[in-house]
C-alpha cells in the first residue's frame, strides 16, 4: 500500500505534468518486448506489471473457465456450436466485414441476419474442405464489432474478469445510454482485422471462446515506419506493397512485430496505443472490450489533442473563418468519436461518484473526531480506511486494493488531466451553450484537489499513529 500511496502522491504533486506522469509509469513493468504468458494473475499484480506501465500480456484459460459462452457456444470438438448459435441468435442482425474487398481504405461493411451468416460460414468450411475455391476467389466474411451485450442484456454469457473491471469508457456509455465498446467477433479461418490502434487509444482485452488467432503487435512508435509518403497506414503490414520504397519510404527500417499465437480460452491484453493486426488461424469466436481507466486516461487525452492537430492541419486554409475552432471540434468528433466537450463530459461523469464517495468518507471521519472530542461517550478509535462502504462506481469492483485508496488514484489521474485540459483554449473550442461546463470543470478540479489533499493528510496521520 505504501508504494500505491507514493504513486498517488507523485501524481498529485502540483509540479507533476503529463510528461512527468509518463516517467512515473515507466518505472514499472517489463523492460523488453516480450509478451509473457500467465496461467492466472491477480488484479494487483496486473496493475503494477501491465496496466500502469502499458505492457501486453497473454493470460491462460482459467480466467474465463466459468463463462457460459465457453460452454454453450462451443461443441464437444471445440468448434462453434452451430445449432445453439442458430437457435438462440439466428434472427439477430449482425455487422459483417468483407475481408476480400476494400473501399475507401477499409473492408467493405454490410449487415446480415445471424442465420444467414452461419449459412455462409458453414458453406465456407465445406468449400475449404473440398479445396474447390481458389483463395483469391473466396469471399471472406467476418462478423465483427457486434454489440452483443447491448442487444442481449437479459442473458449475459460472460463476466468481465477482475483485472479488467475498472472500465471508464463503458461506465460512461452506460451512464449516458448512448453506446458501448463490448463486442463479439466470429469468423472462419482467414478472416482478419487490418493494421490499427484501438479507438480512443483505449486498452483492449480479447478472449477466444474457441479457435486460434495470430496477433502482430507493435509498441508505440514502431508504427511510424509503416506510413506511406502521405502519412497513411497500409491495411496489411505483411503486404508486398511495403517493398515500394517510393510509396513507403521508411518501411525498410520497420521493426519486426511481436507475434502472439492466442489459443482457445486465452485472453490477450493489448495496451493503449499499440498498433496491431490480427488473423484467425481457425474458425474462431471471440469476445472483446475496448476500455480505459485512470491508468490510460492521459493516453486518451493526449491522443485527442494529437487528433485535433491533424484536423486543424487538414483545414488550415479555413483558419480565418468565423467559428473555426468550433468547426474543428465538430470534425474532431466525426474523426475520433469524441471532441473536447465530449471528453470533459466523460471525465465529469466518471469523477462525480468517486468524488462524492471520498467526501462522504471525509465527512464521516470528521464527524467521528468531533463526537469523540465532545466527550459524547463514543469511542475515539482511529478511523479505518477499509471500514466504510465501497464506491458505487465500477472502478472498485474486483480490485485487491482498498476501495478508498483506488478511488484516490482515480481522482489523482482525473485531476492531472483536468489541469492540462483547463490550460487549453476551451472558450474557443466550445460553443456558447457549452461554456457552463468549463466553470463546472474548474469547480470540480478545486473540489478534487481539496478532497485528495485531505485524504493524503489523513493517511499520513494514520501511518504515524501506527508507527
Amino acid at each position: 500500500m505504501d508504494k500505491f500511496m507514493d504513486v498517488c502522491r507523485g501524481i498529485l504533486n502540483p509540479s507533476t505534468n503529463l510528461e512527468e506522469f509518463e516517467v512515473i509509469r515507466s518505472t514499472f513493468g517489463l523492460r523488453n518486448r516480450e509478451v509473457p504468458f500467465l496461467n492466472d494473475i491477480s488484479a494487483e499484480e496486473y496493475f503494477w506489471k501491465f496496466l500502469l506501465p502499458n505492457k501486453a500480456c497473454l493470460i491462460g484459460e482459467r480466467l474465463t473457465r466459468d463463462w457460459v459462452a465457453r460452454k454453450d457456444w462451443v461443441d464437444e470438438n471445440g468448434k462453434p456450436n452451430w445449432k445453439h448459435l442458430r437457435e438462440r441468435y439466428g434472427q439477430a442482425t449482425v455487422p459483417v466485414a468483407n475481408c476480400s474487398k476494400v473501399e475507401y481504405g477499409s473492408h467493405v461493411k454490410t449487415e446480415m441476419r445471424m442465420a444467414e451468416y452461419l449459412d455462409y460460414w458453414q458453406g465456407d468450411i465445406v468449400s475449404r474442405s473440398r479445396q474447390n475455391v481458389a483463395s483469391n476467389e473466396r469471399n471472406i466474411l467476418y462478423l465483427k464489432d457486434w454489440h452483443f451485450s447491448r442487444e442481449f442484456k437479459e442473458s449475459p454469457v460472460y463476466e468481465v474478469a477482475a483485472p479488467f473491471r475498472s472500465d471508464w469508457l463503458n461506465e460512461y456509455w452506460d451512464a449516458t445510454d448512448t453506446d458501448d465498446y463490448r463486442f463479439v467477433y466470429m469468423g472462419p479461418k482467414g478472416t482478419w482485422t487490418p493494421f490499427h490502434a484501438d479507438v480512443f487509444r483505449s486498452y483492449s482485452w480479447s478472449t477466444n471462446v474457441c479457435g486460434r488467432k495470430r496477433w502482430l503487435l507493435f509498441p508505440p512508435g514502431d508504427e511510424a515506419a509503416f506510413r506511406d509518403r502521405f502519412g497513411a497506414f497500409p491495411l496489411d503490414v505483411t503486404s508486398e506493397e511495403l517493398q515500394d520504397g517510393k510509396r513507403f519510404p521508411a518501411a525498410d527500417s520497420a521493426t519486426q512485430p511481436i507475434v502472439v499465437i492466442q489459443e482457445a480460452g486465452q485472453t490477450i491484453f493489448v495496451p493503449s496505443g499499440w498498433h496491431h493486426q490480427v488473423e484467425n488461424l481457425e474458425d474462431t469466436v471471440s469476445i472483446n472490450h475496448n476500455w480505459g481507466n485512470a491508468c490510460n486516461i492521459v493516453y486518451l487525452w493526449n491522443g485527442l489533442k494529437d487528433d485535433l492537430k491533424e484536423v486543424e492541419k487538414a483545414i488550415s486554409d479555413c483558419r480565418s473563418m468565423d467559428g473555426y475552432h468550433t468547426h474543428c471540434q465538430i470534425l474532431l468528433r466525426a474523426h475520433s468519436g469524441l471532441n473536447f466537450h465530449g471528453f470533459l463530459m466523460l471525465i465529469q461523469t466518471i469523477s462525480a461518484p468517486r468524488l462524492a464517495k471520498m467526501e462522504c468518507f471525509l465527512r464521516a471521519t470528521a464527524a467521528e473526531k468531533m463526537s469523540a472530542a465532545a466527550g459524547s461517550g463514543a469511542a475515539a478509535s482511529t478511523p479505518q480506511l477499509d471500514a466504510l462502504p465501497t464506491c458505487c462506481g465500477a472502478s472498485d469492483a474486483g480490485f485487491a486494493y482498498n476501495s478508498h485508496h483506488w478511488n484516490l488514484f482515480d481522482l489523482a489521474c482525473v485531476r492531472l488531466v483536468l489541469r492540462d485540459m483547463l490550460a487549453q483554449p476551451l472558450s474557443l473550442c466550445f460553443t456558447a451553450e457549452q461554456h457552463a461546463s468549463i466553470a463546472e470543470a474548474t469547480r470540480m478540479l478545486a473540489e478534487i484537489t481539496r478532497a485528495t489533499t485531505l485524504f493524503c493528510n489523513l493517511h499520513a496521520k494514520l501511518q504515524d499513529s501506527r508507527a
